[in-house]
């Protein structure tokens, strides 16, 4: 499997460089207009703020689509070493697109922390300082109150949490794929039968999450306004893994017996 992912990073170097060129093209053009402008260092870091927020969306966004077209594109063309004679399983092709994806999403998120913090610490390092150590952080930080809970478990809970969100959205998106070039593949308008799949797949996906936290294990969605409980995460995060194996188990299984490659 190492030798599929990486040939699925041969397949995309050359395009996640010119990314990474464009946005740090961007990232110097920003700083250059707000070291030169007038305006105040308060002012820099909130445009400088609102930049990042804007990159975090764009990376987002194209990451998601990145992972889908990997798969589409190779079963709407058959390219690449998925539709050669290799003795390897739709198990085995189908897990080093998966890892692919989630190495790809680690190093987006790698490359955008990397790039907030050497941006904000190496030109607003002082500023920041002084604005952590303010009445007004303080005040802000004394609002964040959660009854029994430690925070830094909490934060870690809530971003694996993400990272099951988002490994399984794109799980059900291949599913939705897999279904539609396989037992649907003769149809017309495969991409809006493949939207149609994926929003019938979200929807079981929503309701069995819903029907198992809330009415089976009667989880406490809240601990307070907006913040989910910890059981509540923990087993909206074990359904979602439960899922997503199935996802992968569905298309794997297509791929591998019902698609002609």
């Amino acid at each position: 499997m190492a030798n599929l992912i990486k040939y699925e990073f041969i397949r995309k170097w050359r395009g996640l460089g010119i990314f990474m060129a464009i946005v740090l093209i961007l990232n110097a053009f920003v700083l250059v207009k707000l070291q030169i402008g007038m305006h105040t260092t308060e002012e820099q870091m909130i445009v400088l703020g609102a930049f990042f927020s804007g990159i975090l969306g764009i990376f987002f966004v194209l990451y998601i689509i990145d992972v889908i077209m990997m798969y589409s594109r190779d079963l709407d063309h058959k390219t690449g070493y998925m539709f050669m004679l290799t003795p390897n399983s739709g198990y085995k092709i189908l897990g080093s697109k998966v890892i692919t994806a989630i190495l790809e999403g680690l190093l987006f998120l790698l490359v955008y922390i990397l790039l907030l913090a050497g941006n904000f610490m190496g030109f607003y390092g002082e500023p920041l300082r002084a604005l952590v150590g303010s009445d007004l952080f303080s005040n802000i930080i004394s609002q964040v109150h959660l009854e029994g809970i430690n925070l830094t478990s909490y934060f870690a809970v809530s971003l694996l949490m993400m990272f099951v969100s988002i490994v399984g959205l794109f799980l059900m998106v291949y599913a939705a794929i897999s279904i539609r070039k396989s037992i649907l593949a003769e149809k017309k308008f495969g991409g809006l039968i493949s939207f149609i799949i994926f929003m019938l797949l979200a929807w079981v996906d929503s309701a069995i999450t819903n029907t198992l936290t809330t009415d089976i294990f009667s989880a406490n969605s809240m601990i307070s306004p907006g913040v989910p409980s910890y059981t509540f995460l923990l087993i909206q995060i074990l359904i979602q893994v439960v899922l997503g194996a199935i996802f992968f188990c569905v298309s794997a299984y297509l791929l591998e017996n019902k698609m002609d490659m």
